[in-house]
């Protein structure tokens, strides 16, 4: 593999092949992919109390997160074990300690994609409450996308590591139904196949891109290093 793919230097490694999806009927070139909004899941989502009241904080899931299971896990803490806790209006378990953990259905979003989780703390006449918006994946394109849509987030990425002569990158993308899909890398084009509705309205793009000839593409862009 080293032979057929030598490590770039340190220079070349900060290009990229340039790349772009397009989805054609008629046809649009979707650039700038990079999912945003997205947050570490080490964040947490903490309620601003006045003092005396409860302490609500949400270890998971964290702010922005994307969910898409239709059921989920939510987990974190409260200040005091003795008050009580709903979760979108159920009831959760609170240990001694203050921990809470609850699978709960998972909340429906509006039509930006955006859900929420509303807890609700008690402690005798106080209530403390805290929101943590995540988001889900949509089942048809926003309203006013221009068609044919692609959701930009919904990138499957390949993973960061050395690919051999032979072997193929998995990408992935969810979209509008009824699209022709492409990566584009520099003068080579690769079609992305459509497996059906992956939600609502739309479908799921996909399939692996031969790692040869995106290595030839790079090189024919100059996003190569010399002699590779």
């Amino acid at each position: 593999m080293r032979d057929a793919f030598p490590r770039p230097s340190p220079a070349a490694s900060s290009r990229r092949t340039p790349a772009a999806f397009v989805a054609a009927a008629p046809a649009v070139i979707l650039t700038g992919l990079a999912i945003t909004g997205a947050t570490s899941p080490e964040r947490s989502a903490i309620a601003e109390l006045a003092p005396g009241r409860v302490d609500i904080v949400v270890r998971y899931p964290s702010a922005r997160q994307l969910i898409v299971p239709d059921s989920n896990f939510i987990f974190g803490a409260l200040s005091s074990g003795a008050a009580r806790l709903e979760i979108n209006g159920e009831a959760v378990p609170v240990e001694p300690s203050g921990a809470f953990l609850a699978w709960l259905p998972t909340p429906q979003a509006g039509e930006d994609g955006i859900a929420t989780y509303e807890l609700r703390a008690i402690a005798g006449a106080d209530t403390s409450s805290a929101v943590v918006p995540i988001r889900r994946p949509l089942s048809r394109p926003p309203r006013g996308a221009r068609s044919p849509w692609m959701n930009a987030s919904s990138l499957a990425r390949p993973v960061d590591r050395w690919y051999g002569p032979g072997e193929g990158l998995a990408l992935g993308v969810v979209g509008e139904g009824g699209a022709r899909v492409e990566l584009i890398a520099g003068a080579e084009r690769f079609e992305l196949r459509d497996f059906g509705v992956e939600r609502g309205i739309l479908h799921r793009y996909g399939g692996r891109i031969d790692v040869g000839r995106l290595h030839a593409a790079a090189c024919d862009a100059g996003s190569c290093a010399p002699g590779i």
